[in-house]
């Protein structure tokens, strides 16, 4: 066996220079292959989006972890760590066999994409709550986004959207929670009266779809000045309907009026042009006393201005016999 070797050897290096030369390359491949196996690997953190794959018709994967990012710990050398970046990397969980209601899942390799170049090492969060959820229709209320200020001191008095909802698909646990749909937003420093603009709903959830209506929606805004609110003391209540043959006492017999409107308005009103008024006709005399909400109005139908509430709210009414 011995003399065979020696004989292939010198078939294959008859120049005993070669055959040195030979020995000497893989010495060197050898040292090579040496430090490379040993060198120490590195490990890398890279933050990567949980996807759902092969999810069941009607239905959606929702709960506290569905959309949430995990972080995924890899190992290798330190280029080709360098290079890697969490779009080389994907975690598809395959949804087929989910049924409906709240389970937990546990991350695994098989669920991992990665470079090879690098090596799995771990990831976390591991376990996700998820919930396997119907998808359901609804209409729901659209809610304009208001941006910035309307020029000369102007304020949005009110406003309307035809039509004012809007059909959304998504799972049933969601819609159920959504009070309203955000337009996409209106900016309002450059405006100062009424306008009408058309408004699209923004939905930012990737488990909601919204139907789009054909025409679309309009966006009605009432512009005008800012209004203020102002307290308006000592405004004398009058009484109506009293019985000849009683008296009558009030406490407090004055009251404080909080109005409201523009300031221009507001500048304007005193106590006497406020009116407050108790009904006592069908009362009669009592040991105690009654409670009685006034009836407050402004004298001049020509102020825009309104009336807000008084303090007190309610006033006591004391009602005896006169000359007793």
């Amino acid at each position: 066996m011995i003399e065979q070797v020696r004989e292939l050897l010198k078939e294959w290096f008859p120049d005993l220079r070669a055959y040195a030369y030979f020995i000497f390359a893989l010495l060197i491949a050898f040292i090579y292959w040496s430090v490379t196996v040993s060198e120490e690997k590195e490990t890398k953190d890279l933050t990567v989006e949980v996807k759902f794959i092969n999810v069941q018709k009607g239905f959606a994967v929702v709960g506290p972890d569905a959309h949430k990012k995990v972080t995924v710990t890899v190992s290798g050398m330190e280029e080709a760590l360098k290079k890697i970046s969490s779009d080389d990397i994907k975690i598809e969980i395959d949804s087929e066999m989910f049924t409906e209601g709240p389970f937990v899942y546990e991350i695994t390799s098989n669920d991992l994409s990665l470079p090879s170049s690098v090596s799995f090492v771990n990831v976390f969060p591991k376990i996700l709550q998820l919930e396997l959820d119907k998808k359901i229709k609804s209409s729901i209320p659209l809610k304009p986004q208001f941006i910035g200020n309307l020029k000369g001191g102007k304020t949005v008095l009110s406003f309307k959207i035809e039509p004012p909802t809007v059909e959304v698909m998504g799972p049933e646990s969601a819609i159920k929670n959504l009070k309203s749909i955000p337009t996409q937003p209106i900016f309002l420093g450059d405006r100062e009266g009424d306008f009408t603009i058309p408004v699209v709903p923004i939905v930012d959830d990737p488990e909601f779809e919204v139907i789009e209506r054909v025409g679309g929606h309009n966006l009605i805004v009432f512009c005008g000045e800012k209004k203020i609110q102002k307290i308006i003391e000592n405004v004398k209540i009058y009484i109506s309907r009293l019985n000849p043959s009683f008296n009558l006492e009030l406490n407090p017999p004055q009251i404080s009026v909080v109005i409201e409107g523009t300031k221009n308005e507001i500048d304007k009103i005193k106590n006497d042009d406020i009116f407050a008024q108790i009904d006592v006709g069908g009362l009669t005399v009592s040991d105690t006393s009654y409670k009685i909400k006034p009836l407050i109005e402004l004298k001049s139908n020509k102020i825009n201005a309104r009336v807000i509430s008084s303090n007190p709210s309610y006033v006591e009414v004391f009602i005896g016999e006169k000359g007793k």
